[in-house]
C-alpha cells in the first residue's frame, strides 16, 4: 500500500507523517517508539482487504483509505506483540440530553366538580313573578331535598301568580393547561307537585345562565296534576373561562300560587361540568448531538417516568418548565 493509495479523494488532508504513520499502524508494526495515528486521521471498521505475511500464519485486515475519517484525539498503537494492527480509536461521540415539559392537547374528557352558593333572582333580572324562596338552599345544592311552600295569594309575585325561586352560582377551577378547553355544563334535579291545587299553565323550570343570559332551560309539565314528578335537566356548552369566572348561574323556579296555591319538593339536585380540549402535561427527553446541534432522536414519558404515547397536538404549556443536562 502506497501514500497515494492512502489518499483519500475528498475529506481530511493527511500530512505525509500522518500517512507513514498509518501505513506502520497499517502494517502491524506498532512497537515503534511513538508510533501512532495522529490528530484528524483514524481508519474505522468498514471494508477491510486481507494478506498474510510470508510464512502464510498470520491474517492483517487492512482498510481501506475511503473508511477513513476525522478523529478528536489522537490514541497511541499497542504493541500487541506486532503482529496485529494498532488498535486506534476515537473518543465516543459527544451527546447530551435536553428535557421540556410540554402538553399534549388531548380529545380526553376531565371532570370537575363545581361549588354552588345561594344567590338571589336580582342577579338574573327576573321580572316581579319571581321571588327570592326564603331560607338557605345549601341542601339542595347537595343533593337534600328543599321544600316550595305554597303561598296563600299572589301578592308575593306580580298579583297574579307566584314563582318561589332558588338561584346558585357556579364556579370551579379549571385543571393546569386547560384554559382553552370547552365545558360541557350540565344540571338535574326532580321536582314534585304536592298541592293542594293543581299547576296551572307553566309550573316551573330548570335553568342555566351566564350572567342574565338565558342559555338552557328545561321546563315542567304545563298543567300538572298533583302527585305529578318529573326530572329536569338543562346543559350547555360554556368556556373553561366561563367556569372560572362565578359569572354562571342555576335557577330552579316553582310555582306556588297561581289560581290556587300548591307546594312542592324539589331534590337530587345534580351538577357535572366536563372539560373538553384540556392539555395533558408530559416530559420530551431530547437526544442532541453536542458538536453539532442536531437532534437524534426523543423519547416521552409521564412527569412520573412512564412511557407516554401523545394523542392530540403538542406544544408548549401555558406554564412551561425545562431542564437540560
Amino acid at each position: 500500500m502506497t501514500a497515494t493509495d492512502l489518499t483519500p479523494p475528498a475529506g481530511p488532508t493527511w500530512t505525509a507523517q500522518g500517512v507513514a504513520a498509518l501505513e506502520r499502524c497499517l502494517a502491524g508494526n506498532c512497537t515503534e517508539s511513538g508510533g501512532e495515528v495522529p490528530a484528524g486521521v483514524f481508519p474505522r471498521p468498514g471494508r477491510n482487504h486481507e494478506s498474510t505475511t510470508e510464512r502464510g500464519r498470520d491474517t492483517h485486515r487492512r482498510q481501506t483509505h475511503q473508511e477513513a475519517f476525522m478523529c478528536y484525539n489522537p490514541v497511541p498503537c499497542a504493541p500487541n506483540g506486532g503482529r496485529t494492527p494498532c488498535a486506534c480509536s476515537c473518543r465516543p461521540p459527544c451527546r447530551c440530553s435536553s428535557t421540556l415539559l410540554l402538553c399534549d392537547a388531548t380529545t380526553t374528557t376531565i371532570r370537575v366538580a363545581p361549588t354552588i352558593v345561594d344567590d338571589t333572582v336580582a342577579k338574573l333580572g327576573l321580572v316581579e313573578a319571581f321571588v327570592d324562596l326564603p331560607g338557605s338552599y345549601a341542601n339542595l345544592w347537595s343533593g337534600g331535598a328543599l321544600t316550595y311552600p305554597a303561598d296563600p295569594n299572589p301578592s308575593a309575585g306580580d298579583g297574579i301568580q307566584v314563582y318561589r325561586t332558588a338561584v346558585g352560582r357556579i364556579t370551579a377551577t379549571p385543571p393546569p393547561n386547560c384554559e382553552g378547553a370547552s365545558v360541557k355544563l350540565t344540571v338535574s334535579a326532580r321536582v314534585t307537585l304536592h298541592g293542594p291545587g293543581a299547576g296551572q299553565a307553566l309550573d316551573g323550570s330548570l335553568r342555566l345562565y351566564r350572567g342574565t343570559t338565558l342559555l338552557a332551560h328545561d321546563n315542567a309539565m304545563p298543567n300538572a296534576p298533583v302527585g305529578h314528578v318529573e326530572t329536569l335537566t338543562a346543559s350547555d356548552t360554556v368556556t373553561a373561562a366561563d367556569l372560572a369566572s362565578g359569572n354562571l348561574y342555576v335557577e330552579l323556579y316553582l310555582e306556588t300560587f297561581h289560581v290556587t296555591r300548591k307546594s312542592w319538593t324539589a331534590d337530587q339536585f345534580t351538577i357535572t361540568a366536563e372539560l373538553n380540549g384540556c392539555a395533558v402535561q408530559f416530559l420530551r427527553t431530547f437526544i442532541i448531538d453536542c458538536d453539532t446541534g442536531a437532534i437524534l432522536t426523543h423519547s416521552d414519558t409521564t412527569l412520573d417516568g412512564a412511557p407516554y404515547t401523545p394523542t392530540g397536538q403538542v406544544g408548549r404549556c401555558s406554564a412551561t418548565g425545562d431542564s437540560s443536562s
